[in-house]
């Protein structure tokens, strides 16, 4: 009996602390679990931005094709409703996987709440989780060229012992050149999606009045150095820009084959 007593004893004693106790700690949890979540969804939305926003709106969020959106003072529900459903008769298209875009819609929460709380140092990490590959990364492989056999030849100013048959002079082959090594080039659909489908759309059909199609029967009239002219200089008066020093020449021709021969 005593010791029924003496654990009902403890066992309230417990109950009286440890409640208290994690009632009074309970908030610091709650904020410490709230500010973790926040910073995984902003880190996302970073992520988000750096891939898909960036190329309009300015790798800094200071505008360029799109207006400037660090420091917008648009609120959350207008965000989120823009984001997803993009503007009629502009180059900002739906990004809602609900409106025939390429975002779920948590990933359109997470670019508006980026954006919102706009920090560089995340920014910084998305783009380099979506960076390209060095170039270096793609050189091809040196091949080394066989040094040329060595035949020796009579000396022609030498005369052959009388009665001795002519010895035929040996010529000299050339050694062969190997043919050059093939590189590996760019994963090209990786780059397309990364620099160019927020304005030519995710399947390549373009944007009408601002974007053409970029399918590989809209671009069947252009040479390869054409269409990678155009990628390295741009296109003055209109909204392309030039990729000059942002893409590598292996990755623009990586880019080009996609472009020329991937089917959408």
């Amino acid at each position: 009996m005593q010791k029924k007593i003496y654990f009902g004893f403890i066992l309230t004693l417990f109950i009286v602390i440890f409640v208290p106790v994690y009632w009074a700690t309970e908030p610091g949890r709650q904020a410490s679990a709230l500010k973790h979540q926040q910073t995984e969804t902003r880190e996302r939305g970073a992520e988000v931005y750096s891939s898909q926003c960036a190329v309009c709106h300015g790798s800094n969020g200071t505008g360029g094709i799109g207006p400037a959106l660090k420091g917008t003072q648009l609120d959350a529900r207008t965000m989120v409703k823009i984001t997803g459903r993009g503007i009629a008769g502009t180059a900002m298209p739906p990004w809602s996987n609900e409106e025939g875009g390429t975002l779920a819609k948590y990933q359109v929460e997470d670019v508006v709440n980026f954006v919102l709380n706009w920090d560089d140092n995340l920014l910084a990490e998305g783009e380099a989780a979506h960076g390209s590959p060095p170039p270096s990364a793609h050189a091809p492989t040196p091949v080394s060229t066989p040094p040329p056999v060595a035949t020796t030849a009579p000396d022609p100013a030498q005369k052959p012992p009388a009665g001795s048959t002519p010895v035929p002079v040996p010529q000299q082959t050339p050694a062969s050149t190997p043919p050059p090594a093939t590189s590996t080039l760019p994963d090209g659909k990786v780059l397309y999606t990364k620099n160019c489908s927020a304005c030519h759309g995710p399947n390549r059909q373009g944007i009408p009045n601002f974007a053409p199609a970029v399918t590989s029967a809209a671009l069947a009239k252009l040479s390869d150095v054409a269409v990678g002219d155009k990628i390295l200089g741009g296109v003055p008066g209109t909204a392309m820009p030039p990729f000059r020093g942002k893409l590598s020449p292996i990755e623009v021709e990586g880019l080009v084959r996609f472009l020329k021969d991937a089917t959408p």
